[in-house]
């Protein structure tokens, strides 16, 4: 992704709670280098790794997610399995929020 904004979301009333399932694949924004991602739901494996310039809300993530990311944001709202390099990951699990920063890491 290079720029503009993607909004994925399940259709109303889809017959699963969307916060507990998948609904976008491995490897979304890999190497992204801008625009911004919001989805109702989860993402599998590896989201955001070499993230770049993207900026994305998800309610949560398979592992190494945010990997080798060097900029941009990504916000998880949930659980998540995080293997960040260098940038910024805000995380909010049962309403609290962490800052998740290489250097700096309070999770």
């Amino acid at each position: 992704m290079a720029g503009g904004e993607l909004v994925v979301a399940p259709p109303e009333n889809p017959g699963f709670c969307p916060e507990d399932a998948t609904i976008v694949g491995n490897t979304c924004l890999y190497g992204a280098t801008g625009g911004q991602v919001f989805v109702r739901g989860k993402a599998g494996e590896r989201f955001a790794v070499r993230n770049s310039l993207a900026q994305a809300v998800v309610e949560g993530t398979g592992d190494h997610c945010c990997e080798y990311m060097t900029g941009g944001c990504v916000v998880v709202l949930g659980k998540y399995v995080v293997s960040l390099t260098c940038s910024i990951l805000l995380v909010a699990i049962s309403k609290k929020i962490f800052l998740a920063h290489p250097l700096r890491l309070s999770l």
